[in-house]
């Protein structure tokens, strides 16, 4: 997948010129980045949008596979965050603000375009999509090709919804508060529920497998 290619973005073409300058903010924190950034530090907006770019592409495919629309998104996200710089709140998870924030300007545009309906604070048309990470499935011996298929198939029945906050919960290691905040429930306990109806689902999908494969394979062999 090209993300990078052809972008038209001022941002893009700065962070080419300034390709060797953000070593020195690779062990910093997200805290530390997002303040000198505020600050009008322009060596962390390169390093945000670097680190970000292409992990913020392959996350908006999860709402719409039209590219042009999810790049378009991003660079107006990026565009805004320099704007708005210093009125930006306190940031400790950049990762966790840029996708609250670009989720929000897809919805919002496939909106727009009528491809998105709303219900009781629920989207339909989307349709998260979880993968299995075949390095690891092929050096665990426990998993062939036949349990391999079956727990795919798990996966695919559940809801996008819970596909989606199963991708936040164990894979993007997002805290309750934030997936909340993401997914616009009006409290935390709602996304403890619909994690924990999440889990549920899937242990009694794979009921008929060994134990602790689920815990396995939850915790090691998904990606999206």
């Amino acid at each position: 997948m090209e993300t990078n290619k052809n972008v038209s973005f001022e941002t893009y073409k700065i962070s080419k010129q300034g390709q060797g300058n953000s070593q020195p903010l690779s062990n910093s924190s997200d805290l530390e980045i997002w303040r000198k950034f505020k600050q009008g530090n322009e060596e962390a907006f390169i390093c945000i949008y670097k680190d970000y770019f292409n992990l913020l592409f392959r996350y908006g495919h999860q709402f719409s596979k039209d590219s042009g629309l999810v790049e378009d998104c991003i660079q107006e996200l990026f565009i805004d965050l320099r704007a708005k710089r210093q009125n930006l709140a306190e940031v400790t998870s950049i990762k966790y603000y840029l996708y609250k924030s670009l989720r929000s300007k897809i919805i919002r545009s496939l909106s727009r375009q009528n491809r998105f309906k709303f219900s009781d604070n629920l989207l339909d048309g989307y349709n998260f999509q979880i993968n299995l990470n075949q390095e690891m499935v092929l050096i665990n011996s426990e998993i062939d090709d036949n349990t391999r298929q079956a727990l795919k198939a798990s996966f695919n029945s559940l809801t996008p919804r819970q596909r989606e906050i199963i991708i936040y919960y164990f894979y993007e290691k997002l805290t309750y508060q934030e997936i909340s905040e993401i997914m616009n429930l009006s409290k935390v306990k709602y996304s403890r529920d619909l994690l924990y109806r999440a889990i549920d689902k899937l242990k009694e999908e794979l009921k008929d497998f060994k134990p602790n494969l689920f815990y396995t394979f939850i915790l090691l062999y998904f990606h999206y």
